[in-house]
């Protein structure tokens, strides 16, 4: 929970220094807009890497590696194998994101409800 606290408040300040660059004023619609970029990003990353991590791409990314296995640093069927899925070497947490991501989203749709 400590962790998902300083995600918000990073992805915020991140939102915050956006806002402030874009526009000299701070307004409603320049926080919606740049917040909803940011949450969209953030959601689909954790999608992404949800996606990745439950082994989705691991027949493509082993099929890859044996399809371009030439040259003087050919490699057997067995090291390919060793290397490893690639589920496997994506060690990133999805959790974090796709909370804060959703957590943008909703925001936004909340204010689109109240100002709108």
């Amino acid at each position: 929970m400590k962790k998902l606290g300083i995600y918000v408040i990073v992805s915020f300040l991140v939102i915050s220094g956006f806002v402030t660059f874009k526009e000299p004023g701070w307004t409603i619609e320049h926080f919606m807009d740049v917040s909803f970029i940011v949450g969209l990003v953030l959601l689909l990353l954790g999608l992404l890497i949800w996606v990745v991590r439950g082994g989705f791409f691991d027949i493509f990314h082993s099929s890859m590696r044996m399809l371009f296995n030439f040259g003087p640093n050919r490699r057997s069927a067995e090291e390919i194998r060793e290397a490893g899925m690639l589920s496997e070497l994506v060690a990133v947490k999805y959790h974090h994101l796709l909370i804060v991501g959703g957590i943008y989203i909703v925001v936004n749709i909340l204010f689109l409800v109240i100002f709108y």
